[in-house]
């Protein structure tokens, strides 16, 4: 591979990432899990687009996402319950999808897609094999399989080998429903199970 596996990614407000902080490592304390958040290497984040990028394409990916960015008014979001990912063996807290942010994760993938580096094995970084044939088809052509009516907006809590307990996990989750003003993207460096292990730069959303 020749670039960095990259995460566009909205950060919630301090509140709900503190939430889903003390919930992740509830859940680990009485599950256990490969992944426990925090505010350094695992940062609770709303995925919009996970993509590797060749380092000497590093300022068209900036710019490209700039570009964006600034066709995008600032846009509210909500929580909306909780999401079993039974295919990763995960649960997350759901967020709401506006129209908004519907357009605005296509015109990311649009603008970016161009860039993906194709020495990374995306289909691997997704264990693609027990993904399902439309998932499948999504990361040959995107890089991910959250594409479409597999995109939901979610903040990942835990993941979890044993997926008998998901229902019993997932139970403990109870996030405030709140909802927040999204007025700027990040892109961040991921990490094993897709963590946002570093905030590399911020891009404020600038239409007005």
């Amino acid at each position: 591979m020749t670039g960095d596996y990259h995460d566009v990614v909205i950060l919630p407000p301090a509140a709900l990432r503190g939430y889903a902080i003390s919930v992740s490592r509830r859940i680990a304390q009485r599950f256990g899990s490969p992944l426990i958040l925090d505010e350094q290497r695992a940062r609770p984040h709303i995925s919009l687009y996970h993509i590797a990028a060749p380092r000497s394409l590093a300022q068209e990916f900036k710019e490209a996402l700039a570009k964006v960015s600034r066709q995008t008014a600032p846009g509210m979001l909500e929580v909306t319950g909780v999401h079993i990912y039974r295919d990763f063996g995960s649960i997350a807290i759901e967020i709401s999808k506006p129209e908004w942010l519907r357009r605005l994760y296509l015109k990311i993938i649009h603008q970016i897609n161009p860039l993906r580096d194709a020495g990374f094995d995306h289909e691997r970084a997704w264990d693609a094999e027990r993904l399902s044939p439309g998932e499948r088809r999504f990361i040959a052509r995107y890089g991910t399989p959250l594409v479409g009516r597999y995109f939901i907006p979610h903040i990942t809590v835990t993941a979890l080998k044993d997926r008998s307990q998901l229902e019993a996990a997932a139970a403990m989750v109870k996030p405030p429903r709140t909802q927040f003003k999204v007025e700027s993207l990040h892109v961040c460096l991921q990490g094993p199970h897709h963590t946002c292990r570093q905030v590399l730069y911020e891009i404020p959303l600038e239409k007005q």
